[in-house]
């Protein structure tokens, strides 16, 4: 049998898209993205509505409260699902599954701890966010408070979803918060609760994705009260060994996790300073007409950022899982930025050559003025997604010194946009320009190891 070059190409192409569907990373990672892309459509359209029911003084209004929250809990949440996705993944690349649900219940009863006194500190900060944000209502603020509570106990229960790799599970939680929350906020808006209405849709919504959450890991709470893995075994030297093991493997990752925490809660911060800190910046310096134009452009451009979320899910647990198994993590980098680059890339082209088109598809014609400044936030989203994945890779392999690198980042952004802000556009100047310089410099220096993983305990 005879090849030519058509055939020649025509089976490598056949190669490489086998390759890609047999690529685990990639299925798992199109499981994810498919549902950020579901939960993202689902929260963009809940933002086009609440633009279109309220005014725009109170839509600005809204974006604060809701860029309020969503600042605190995507640091929490963010913070203690990395956290117990990394210990999980961890004890599932040692073989100790009967492990994780004693890690579990320690988490979930902290947590419920920590919850109850950030609700009181919440509670008395509020007239301070009342009065910053410039709100009405210092009712509107304590809602938020509320919902925040939730965000303590949700991230316990989908961090061990996603370090057990059960991605079909999270994705219905992901697809499931976005849903309640449109349904009943919309709902209750229409019936004539107004802006009280969006935030206590926002509430319900974040409690009946707690008990979703609880129901998809029974499995994991249940073995908590079954008998322990050495009640197998009849040799009494190897049930003292055993349990020896276990005790010093829950002790090492108990004091770990504080260590892990205070890098993770660092790196998570930051991510929200571009995403969301901005959008608060923008409401204390500038009327809340503009602070709505430039809600409406970052609804769009933070779609760039939220579709490779589904991506950095996977790659994380699977990163720990290798280095735990002292495997090669680089090329499970690549594939995450490849992935990462070709839906964001199209994303960000569409938004620039079409600005007004889509302003003015899902708004009133008063937000077709934020056309110039939807062209500067999705280059800036774009680099700003990829920055992402470097730090979700760093963290995945306890590169403490990255995360402190991204700092660096982030805390300049801030500072540059807090003394130069003459208009909405030098804002996203700012923020594109040092996401660039930052996205190239992250890039090398996690280049410059690129098959070096620290050996697990």
């Amino acid at each position: 049998m005879t090849y030519n070059a058509r055939t020649f190409w025509e089976l490598a192409e056949l190669k490489f898209i086998d390759d890609i569907k047999r690529d685990d990373l990639f299925r798992a990672g199109s499981l994810m993205f498919i549902a950020t892309v579901i939960a993202g459509s689902i929260n963009f359209f809940f933002h086009i509505v609440m633009g279109n029911l309220l005014s725009p003084e109170t839509y600005g209004e809204f974006s604060a409260l809701y860029a309020l929250f969503f600042f605190l809990s995507y640091i929490l949440i963010k913070t203690l699902r990395d956290i117990n996705a990394r210990f999980v993944s961890k004890f599932k690349g040692r073989d100790y599954h009967h492990l994780i649900p004693l890690f579990h219940s320690r988490m979930t009863i902290r947590m419920l701890i920590f919850g109850t006194i950030t609700l009181l500190i919440f509670s008395a900060a509020s007239g301070f966010f009342t009065s910053f944000l410039h709100i009405s209502s210092n009712t509107l603020v304590l809602l938020v408070g509320l919902a925040f509570v939730f965000t303590w106990i949700i991230p316990i229960n989908s961090g061990t979803m996603q370090g057990l790799q059960r991605f079909k599970n999270l994705s219905a939680i992901i697809i499931f918060q976005a849903s309640a929350k449109f349904i009943i906020g919309t709902g209750l808006v229409i019936i004539g609760f107004g802006i009280f209405g969006a935030i206590i849709g926002l509430v319900i919504g974040l409690f009946l994705v707690l008990i979703l959450s609880f129901y998809l890991v029974r499995d994991v709470v249940k073995l908590r009260f079954t008998k322990s893995k050495s009640s197998l075994i009849d040799d009494p030297s190897k049930i003292e060994k055993l349990r020896d093991n276990e005790t010093r493997m829950m002790n090492l990752e108990s004091s770990d996790v504080a260590k892990f925490s205070l890098h993770v809660l660092i790196a998570v911060s930051c991510l929200t300073i571009p995403t969301n800190i901005d959008i608060l910046i923008v409401k204390h310096f500038f009327t809340s007409q503009e602070t709505a134009l430039y809600t409406a452009a970052s609804v769009f451009g933070k779609m760039i950022y939220f579709l490779p979320v589904g991506i950095t899910l996977v790659m994380y647990p699977k990163v720990v899982e290798a280095q735990t198994k002292m495997d090669g993590t680089w090329n499970i980098l690549t594939r995450s930025i490849i992935y990462t680059i070709v839906p964001t890339g199209l994303i960000v082209l569409m938004l620039w050559l079409f600005p007004s088109f889509f302003l003015g598809l899902f708004y009133p014609d008063v937000y077709t003025d934020a056309s110039s400044i939807l062209r500067l936030y999705g280059p800036f989203m774009f680099f700003f997604s990829l920055i992402s994945v470097l730090v979700h890779y760093n963290m995945a392999l306890n590169r403490y010194g990255f995360i402190y690198f991204f700092a660096c980042y982030s805390i300049s952004g801030l500072a540059l946009i807090w003394f130069h802000h003459e208009s909405l556009e030098q804002i996203l100047q700012i923020f594109l320009g040092i996401s660039i310089i930052f996205f190239f410099l992250g890039y090398m220096i996690s280049l410059r190891y690129p098959h070096k993983t620290e050996p697990s305990r």
